[in-house]
């Protein structure tokens, strides 16, 4: 067996080469534990191991005498939802979020309805690594008890938000790229419910988890979603990762507006409702911050990862807040990246605004950023972290997380991923050549002996 990465975001690995299920049912059963017992949610994706891994989750939370709550396949933020709304003892989605459909994984949750914290994943390691586990006798093993309410739990919270009352929603017809994922019935029902058609592309089920493009909702790998926006003449389009916590749209157009723009959309209609602060991280694009300053308020951006912005988020009281990969987070709604969240928000920004899609992005600042990958270890990475400070001398450095440079009219961060072998460069300027050059120079400096 392989060694799966298991990190602030949650357990990731191949499909019984890091995980099988006899280790996932080890591990369910030591986050029983961890938990105290008690009942816990247990959701899932659309990949071809997520039913199997289901059991082998379901197992070894049994073993340990507590009770699995089934939510079925839905959207990781629905988990979460119905773990708080329900008083549950936990959940766990069994999702490997927008990683290629060989690789699996685990996300925990705890009873507040969030991920864990990076002191929690601490906590609970030590308590694999002690192997002290208490079985639960014969009279103590529990059962599994279904949910079919969890969408529904999901959309009705939605739909009760200050935010989009007294807001008369027009009726679109939307297309949906749900990457064949766990979105579509979550998506399907809010856009439903709130009068608009939804016209589906990617949204089978069956056979589950056959990605048809790169699982990112990223600009360059929606051309499909794009072509079918403007051939049907939609209103616009909505593309998700596999998971459904991570969101972008497409114009009426068929422009592709990236993955960066749905902060910026939503922050576009939140703080227009309800002054505060925002929390981003430290990958995000630097739009935010304009955005921000048009309503007067504050941007605090922390580490790469859910957990450490909503532990910000909870700490100075965020109206919202999110990650530039297309999460965003509504506290209102769910601490959490939430894609049909922010779905509601973005048709509710078009009637209120009586404005299309493409007109209402163009009031979002400009920037050009490049995203780029590659394969990397981490003792690699350490070594070599002095040789780009220097070649960017005398920019600003903020190390909290891998290593970000600000320069006067730019930002580069370079950092370990936490949920693949790789190591990600995000540069962002107001121009495409500058930021590819950025780019090229922290390659060079990382190939270099």
């Amino acid at each position: 067996m392989g060694k799966p990465i298991f990190s602030i975001s949650g357990l990731r690995g191949i499909v019984n080469q890091d995980l099988t299920p006899e280790y996932i049912a080890e591990i369910c059963a030591g986050f029983g534990s961890f938990l105290g017992g008690g009942s816990v949610a247990v959701g899932r994706d659309c990949r071809p191991s997520s039913e199997m891994f289901f059991h082998a989750v379901s197992s070894g939370l049994l073993s340990v005498g507590c009770e699995v709550v089934n939510v079925g396949v839905c959207p990781t933020p629905t988990v979460l939802l119905n773990v708080k709304q329900l008083g549950l003892a936990g959940g766990i989605v069994v999702t490997a979020s927008h990683n290629p459909a060989e690789w699996n994984g685990l996300k925990f949750v705890s009873k507040e309805g969030v991920f864990l914290t990076e002191d929690e994943i601490k906590q609970f390691k030590q308590l694999l690594k002690n192997k002290n586990l208490k079985r639960a006798g014969l009279l103590e093993i529990k059962g599994i008890k279904d949910e079919p309410e969890a969408i529904d739990n999901h959309i009705k919270k939605i739909l009760r938000s200050e935010y989009f009352r007294d807001i008369p929603v027009k009726k679109f017809v939307v297309g949906i790229d749900a990457c064949n994922g766990a979105a579509l019935a979550a998506v399907t029902s809010l856009l439903q419910t709130l009068g608009s058609t939804p016209v589906h592309l990617f949204c089978a089920t069956v056979p589950p988890g056959q990605f048809p493009r790169k699982p990112e909702p990223r600009a360059e790998n929606l051309e499909s979603l794009s072509n079918f926006v403007k051939e049907k003449k939609l209103d616009f389009g909505i593309a998700f990762d596999p998971d459904g916590d991570r969101v972008s749209f497409v114009d009426e157009t068929g422009f592709a507006l990236g993955e960066e723009a749905s902060i910026l959309l939503a922050l576009s209609f939140i703080l227009k409702k309800k002054s505060g602060p925002v929390v981003v991280n430290l990958s995000t694009t630097m739009a935010v911050d304009d955005i921000a300053a048009r309503f007067s308020v504050p941007v605090y951006r922390t580490r790469v990862g859910e957990s450490a912005v909503v532990l910000k988020m909870k700490e100075i009281g965020a109206v919202i807040g999110g990650e530039g990969n297309g999460g965003v987070i509504l506290p209102d709604i769910n601490y959490t990246r939430d894609g049909i969240t922010a779905t509601a928000i973005l048709v509710h920004l078009l009637s209120d605004q009586e404005k299309p899609l493409s007109e209402i992005a163009r009031e979002i600042p400009k920037y050009f950023m490049q995203k780029v990958s590659l394969p990397y270890q981490n003792k690699d990475w350490i070594s070599k972290k002095s040789k780009i400070k220097k070649a960017f001398a005398p920019a600003r450095y903020n190390q909290e997380d891998g290593l970000k440079i600000m320069g006067r009219d730019y930002w580069i961060h370079i950092r370990p991923s936490n949920t693949e072998p790789i190591i990600r460069i995000i540069a962002e300027s107001e121009t495409e050549n500058y930021t590819l050059n950025l780019i090229a120079k922290v390659k060079q400096a990382l190939v270099e002996g």
